[in-house]
């Protein structure tokens, strides 16, 4: 018999009809009438859960042979869930076996992932024995319990440790063991908020702007600082000219030139109120800013002397970016795409029903805006893939923190996985997520900081990610600025890939 701490099933939303409460030696439940089974979660009060028979096989809780397929694991799993069910369990069942036992043999086998995960566990045992996963494998290694599917965190352990649906311990485990390392500054630490991070497009220098008027240039993997030019204003967002000069918009209205090689800076223009974005096309050769002037600049990148074109928006400019020739400016609820060979006589505006925070290309079909309400729309250009348009929440899979409203700061898309989005909020979490299948594949362990920026290098081997409180924020944190680089390796990718076809 389960020697469980006490255990509570409730509905993630509102009850709206009365509710029960069922005890029992060992587990308490609260149950709700008429709540979807999707919406069920199993709360653990204590660490550890201890079994009777300790090395009793999932697939003998079920009532199943180790050769059994995933049509008789599900029909098994069926069978006993009638029986063993909270609501359905009857008094004069003699069966030692619990409820939760069988939900976590089921989601464990029904995963080839982390069913042979668990069979490597086991890999110790005599080879007379089956190669079954016992249920230290699934229940004392693990920080959480799982019903239907769904897997939450154990309260005693920290938050990072949440993972999602039937993938359970195995990616989490992957993130945990990925290589991850925080960058130095031994000389001139960051001493403000981070704006802006950005790798080059062809090597592992990584472009750094900030609130304490300093642009730095971090070679990664030689981890040090090459490049670093401080000014008078706080800068506010930075960009790649090739892999020798760079741009920054400053809170002085300015727009200034980096050059990499003589260790210059020069002031190259300048807006009429803050400038709040800087882009460099490569395409055409072209310095596209925005501020909160309300104004779309295009500047010539040879000559730099006054902007060759001027388009005024409806409110200030909150986010730009660049896709091949086309401009994509956050205005308010919508996003305007500019063609930047004809800009002033080229373009169209998408509403995407939220208030934009920042807005991302995607590839070349179509875009991501994040919002200040924690929501997430991908938005394609064709009117013919309108139908594939969708919006999500953007929260965190902790069950507690559901309901909390936190703006999307940045989103990412990976250059090597397709279709991989990544996303960055202000409370410091960040989550990948698959935006073909629209699922969250997995959460990373929650930051000290809010999620600044974020940004992935030219192959998409490394993330940085920018680890630091926003101007937007009431009270900033006394935690300092930090950017962490994430190492994306074969493993990673290969449980990404495993996740998104489920």
């Amino acid at each position: 018999m389960v020697e469980a701490a006490s255990c509570r099933f409730i509905n993630t939303n509102r009850l709206t009809s009365p509710s029960i409460r069922i005890r029992s030696p060992s587990i308490s439940y609260i149950w709700a009438r008429n709540v979807p089974k999707a919406s069920i979660h199993t709360v653990i009060d204590e660490p550890v859960m201890k079994f009777k028979t300790q090395s009793m096989s999932l697939y003998a809780v079920l009532n199943l042979n180790r050769n059994a397929t995933l049509s008789e694991i599900k029909s098994a799993y069926r069978s006993l869930a009638k029986r063993h069910h909270p609501d359905l369990k009857q008094n004069n069942n003699d069966d030692d076996r619990d409820f939760v036992e069988i939900c976590n043999a089921y989601v464990t086998l029904i995963d080839p992932t982390t069913r042979a995960f668990c069979r490597t566990t086991t890999s110790h045992r005599s080879t007379a024995d089956p190669p079954h996963c016992d249920y230290n494998c699934r229940l004392q290694s693990p920080r959480y319990l799982s019903i239907s599917g769904t897997v939450v965190h154990r309260p005693d352990q920290a938050a990072d440790s949440v993972t999602t649906g039937s993938s359970i311990g195995i990616k989490q485990q992957q993130l945990t063991k990925m290589n991850k390392r925080c960058l130095k500054f031994d000389k001139n630490p960051i001493q403000d908020a981070i704006s802006r991070i950005r790798f080059a497009p062809a090597s592992n220098k990584l472009l750094i702007s900030s609130w304490d008027t300093n642009l730095r240039l971090y070679d990664v993997d030689q981890s040090r600082l090459v490049f670093e030019a401080s000014g008078e204003a706080a800068l506010l967002d930075c960009c790649f000219q090739g892999k020798a000069a760079a741009y920054s918009a400053g809170s002085d209205f300015s727009i200034t030139r980096y050059n990499f090689d003589l260790g210059i800076s020069e002031n190259v223009g300048n807006h009429d109120d803050i400038a709040t974005c800087v882009e460099y096309s490569e395409e055409t050769g072209q310095v596209i800013t925005g501020g909160l002037d309300a104004k779309i600049k295009c500047w010539d990148s040879r000559s730099m002397k006054s902007p060759t074109l001027v388009t005024t928006v409806d409110v200030a400019v909150e986010s730009m970016s660049i896709s091949g020739f086309s401009a994509l400016v956050a205005v308010g609820s919508s996003v305007n795409i500019y063609d930047l060979r004809k800009f002033n006589n080229s373009f169209y505006s998408k509403c995407v029903d939220i208030q934009v925070k920042c807005v991302r290309p995607y590839l070349d079909q179509g875009f991501a805006a994040g919002s200040v309400e924690g929501r997430v729309a991908l938005k394609y250009y064709s009117s013919n893939q309108s139908n594939d348009e969708y919006a999500f929440r953007c929260f965190p899979k902790a069950k507690y923190k559901r309901h909390n409203i936190a703006a999307v700061n940045d989103i990412v898309f990976s250059p090597l996985i397709y279709g991989a989005l990544v996303t960055g909020d202000n409370d410091g979490y960040v989550t990948i997520w698959n935006a073909q299948s629209r699922k969250r594949i997995v959460d990373m362990p929650k930051f000290e900081n809010s999620i600044a920026s974020l940004s992935f290098n030219f192959d998409g081997q490394l993330l940085a990610v920018a680890s630091s409180y926003t101007l937007q924020e009431a009270n900033e944190m006394e935690i300092p600025p930090r950017i962490y680089i994430h190492e994306l390796d074969d493993q990673y990718i290969s449980s990404f890939s495993d996740a998104s076809s489920k």
